[in-house]
């Protein structure tokens, strides 16, 4: 069996190491778990067309990362609040404008004011 030696370019092309880098370092921050947080007739929207969960699986196919996120649905603020308070497992909340028991602005100044550390990220 012959062995042969590539070139240093075919390995590493300038600036690779660093943009490489930059991707790892997001890795960190990598979502595993997301809360959806909407009106019950914007999840049966979501689960009817499949668009939701279908972006960010192809996000996640086209970037070749093996596992887009879990999400879990519910339709009320105070529900969302209880359930990232106690289950402590949720990197991100993703909602909708219209929940069934506050307003979004409202809900969004009570995830600030708890103990809770991650972004909210709102769907319009």
């Amino acid at each position: 069996m012959t062995s042969i030696k590539l070139p240093d370019s075919l390995w590493m092309s300038p600036g690779y190491g660093k943009m490489f880098q930059g991707f790892q370092d997001l890795m960190k921050f990598r979502i595993r778990n997301i809360l959806l947080v909407s009106s019950l007739y914007d999840l049966y929207l979501f689960e009817e067309d499949g668009r939701l969960y279908e972006l960010i699986r192809e996000e996640y196919r086209g970037l070749n990362l093996s596992h887009a996120p879990e999400l879990t649905r519910v339709s009320s603020g105070m529900e969302a609040l209880r359930l990232a308070k106690e289950e402590k497992r949720f990197d991100l909340i993703i909602t909708t404008p219209h929940i069934e028991d506050m307003e979004v602005s409202r809900f969004a100044k009570m995830v600030r004011n708890s103990d809770l550390d991650m972004p909210i990220v709102l769907l319009t």
